[in-house]
Parts: structure tokens; C-alpha cells; sequence
């Protein structure tokens, strides 16, 4: 979180610390009026976000709120920048055979969607297929994991995966740590993003050539893109 919106957080604790007292004859009311208000925060931002789907925008503002509705694998710790567990562990780096690099992840067993389904592997390879869509425009964040040789789930535990690199890339477990985490089932409802593997997204002249023959690509792109849905599903 940065210090401008750790200000704002803090200052309306302050403010609300600091208002008066309810004034009610009904004692049994105003207790559960000032439990009900205390959790509630209200933020004051000086730009309208421009949308909430993360991999739409780059706008400072729009990250701020975004940041308080969707989580990333792991984050940085803000006083010593080094990265922490999020949504899931550190990953455990190797080299692989082929020269590559894989980060395997294991996603936190309490992480769970507002509906109660478990956050899985699902969900973060759904995530990377969408912002590599080639026509769900995320070209500031997509050319960060055309790098990405595949993904390996594990056949006994949903929770954990592992990303193989097809080579070493400095910047590679920041941006894999970085990578937003959707739920699948809110975004992808009728799993159009299944029938499209990784690595022809990563592969930039196999994912232009899909943009324009996948039906599946085009139809995910025309939901995925209409900024309603983040408001509808968040």
C-alpha cells in the first residue's frame, strides 16, 4: 500500500474516531448503528478512477482502489521492498534442463472468492490466457510474460502449480508475483478461455493469428472488455 493511500486510510479513521457521539434515546439502536458504521470507510480520492479491471488500465487512481479488490500472487513489503506471500508463497525457484526457469507456487488453503470457492490454479492460468488475449487490451502488462514456456498444475492439490520461463529474465519473478489474480468462474463462466493453451499466447505470432480465427478469443475479448463487468462481478 503507499503512503498517499495509507494517509487517506488513516486519516478517515481519525476523522470517524473523532466525530460525535450518536444521539439517540434508544440505546439498543445506536449501539448497533455505530457497529454497523464502523465497518464502513469512506476514502476521498482527488481523480475519478477510470475503470477497475486491472489489466484495462494503468491509471494511478484506478490502482489505488483496484489494489483493495483484487490481489496478486505476492506483493512487496513497502519498508523493505522485498517480496511477501499474498494470495501465495514465495515461489521456489530452479533452472531447468532446458535453460529455462520455473517458479513453483502454492496458493494460500485460506484465499476463497466471495462465493466461497477456493482460489486455484484455474484461476491463475485463467488470469494469464486473459491478459495475453491479444484482443483485451493489456499491452502494458502482456509483454512481460511472453516469456512464459507453460504452466504444470499438480494432479493432487488444485492450489499448487508451477510457471517454466524459457529462459532466465531478470524481471521475471516480480512480474509473475505482480500477475492479478481473477476468479474464473466469475469472469469465464462458460470456460471459453479452455479451449486456448498458454503457449499459444505466449507465442506473439500464433496468438495474432488466433486473434483473428478464434472465436473463443473474440467473444471472452467482448465480455472481458466492457468496463461494466468489473463494477458487476467485483
Amino acid at each position: 500500500m503507499n503512503n498517499r493511500l495509507l494517509f487517506c486510510l488513516l486519516l478517515g479513521v481519525c476523522l470517524f474516531a473523532c466525530g460525535p457521539e450518536p444521539t439517540t434515546s434508544d440505546s439498543t439502536t445506536s449501539e448497533t448503528s455505530t457497529a454497523d458504521e464502523a465497518l464502513h470507510l469512506q476514502v476521498a480520492m482527488r481523480v475519478e478512477p477510470n475503470g477497475l479491471n486491472p489489466f484495462l488500465t494503468t491509471q494511478s487512481a484506478a490502482r489505488q482502489v483496484r489494489e483493495l479488490i483484487f490481489h496478486s500472487l505476492t506483493s512487496l513489503d513497502p519498508q523493505t521492498f522485498e517480496e511477501v506471500p499474498l494470495l501465495a508463497s514465495i515461489p521456489d525457484v530452479q533452472r531447468e534442463p532446458g535453460g529455462g526457469v520455473s517458479y513453483s507456487y502454492l496458493i494460500n488453503d485460506q484465499a476463497t472468492w466471495p462465493n466461497g470457492l477456493p482460489v486455484t490454479a484455474a484461476d491463475v492460468i485463467f488470469s494469464l490466457k486473459a491478459v495475453m488475449n491479444p484482443l483485451v487490451p493489456a499491452g502494458a502488462y502482456r509483454t512481460y510474460y511472453y516469456n512464459i514456456d507453460n504452466i504444470i498444475t499438480s494432479p493432487n492439490n488444485e492450489r499448487r502449480f508451477r510457471i517454466v520461463t524459457k529462459q532466465p529474465y531478470l524481471l521475471a519473478q516480480q512480474a509473475l508475483g505482480s500477475l492479478v489474480v481473477y476468479p474464473e468462474y466469475a469472469y469465464d463462466p462458460d470456460h471459453l478461455l479452455r479451449n486456448v493453451r498458454v503457449t499459444d499466447l505466449t507465442d506473439e505470432k500464433t496468438a495474432e493469428r488466433l486473434a483473428e480465427s478464434s472465436e473463443d478469443l473474440k467473444k471472452f475479448a467482448e465480455s472481458f472488455n466492457d468496463v461494466s463487468i468489473a463494477l458487476s462481478v467485483s
